[in-house]
């Protein structure tokens, strides 16, 4: 990178005090072409032109030296009044660096709605030289931006009525339902909470999601004594049909294929209906319980590990002619 140009405007009274050694480690510390008048001008050259069109006029940044010397300095008004000018013109960087015993109403006009940066030991200002320099620089000292969370991204799908965050979460109650392969199966709280962590979700937020969810009757939660944490989260058939309607490709079709299968070919075990459509059976049932939930049919499950379909009724025949 260019070494930028700096103009150090300030009163003589200032210049063996602070201004030749902050100009100096601007120079030889940082690389910043730091122009003071001592340094540049010569007998016999111009003071003005040097000043006003070499110094000012080729700055990329003007550091004004406010002191209780330079506050009273006509010339030092002017060199303000040109680097205001080019600020306002050109977009040059315009940096009050106070010293000495100055009041906030001594301060020019011009820079009140600047920030400054007070420096109040003038033997010791590493710190303050350093922002100094980020601001000639135009550097930042924000860390940088972590890559975006999983669950915010446009191209994930939400639940209609949840917010991204809670909508993930039920995502993952469910997906970890599936891989447990088992209707309404336990979930445990920590695991759950692990798992989102993984997709960005910090731990409050997910028992802030896992509390709405639950209240929607999305999922069931249940906390041990004494914690906010909770214990087993089952996901509901509700929640269920909500998650698969979003994430699941072609869901409404394999509820049809799971329709067809109970009406067309009498089939009454969902071990059997999922082998015959190639399907998990966990899904296979939550089908079936949502049939059940329009009364469109009966469904047992006691000790077996399948659920038993009885008592079909037209209406599942009427809704899989219309679908």
């Amino acid at each position: 990178m260019e070494h930028p140009r700096v103009f150090v405007s300030h009163a003589s009274e200032d210049k063996e005090r602070f201004v030749i050694g902050f100009a100096t480690k601007l120079r030889t510390e940082y690389g910043v072409d730091a122009f003071v008048d001592e340094w540049e001008i010569y007998p016999g050259q111009s003071l003005v032109r040097r000043i006003f069109d070499e110094g000012i006029g080729k700055a990329a940044a003007v550091i004004v030296v406010i002191s209780e010397h330079s506050i009273n300095k006509p010339w030092v008004r002017e060199e303000l009044d040109v680097s205001t000018v080019r600020k306002i013109d050109d977009g040059i960087t315009l940096i009050p660096v106070v010293i000495g015993e100055v009041q906030k109403d001594q301060i020019p006009m011009s820079l009140r709605g600047t920030v400054w940066q007070r420096i109040s030991n003038l033997d010791g200002y590493d710190a303050e030289l350093s922002r100094i320099v980020d601001a000639v620089y135009n550097r930042s000292r924000r860390p940088p931006l972590g890559q975006q969370p999983d669950y915010t991204r446009a191209d994930i799908a939400v639940v209609p009525g949840l917010r991204p965050a809670d909508s993930q979460v039920l995502k993952l109650c469910c997906e970890m339902e599936m891989q447990r392969g088992e209707r309404n199966a336990s979930i445990d709280g920590e695991n759950l909470i692990e798992e989102a962590e993984h997709v960005g979700l910090h731990r409050e937020q997910v028992l802030k999601s896992a509390k709405l969810l639950a209240g929607r009757y999305l999922i069931e939660a249940r906390s041990g004594l004494g914690t906010t944490v909770p214990r087993r989260v089952r996901v509901t058939d509700d929640g269920f049909d909500e998650y698969a309607h979003t994430y699941i490709p072609g869901y409404k079709s394999l509820m049809k294929a799971v329709g067809l299968e109970t009406v067309n070919h009498d089939a009454d075990r969902s071990d059997e209906i999922a082998r015959s459509i190639d399907s998990p059976q966990v899904l296979v049932e939550h089908i079936l319980a949502s049939f059940e939930d329009r009364g469109w049919l009966d469904i047992y499950q006691e000790t077996l590990p399948w659920m038993d379909v009885a008592n079909v009724s037209p209406e599942l025949e009427y809704w899989l002619e219309e679908s």
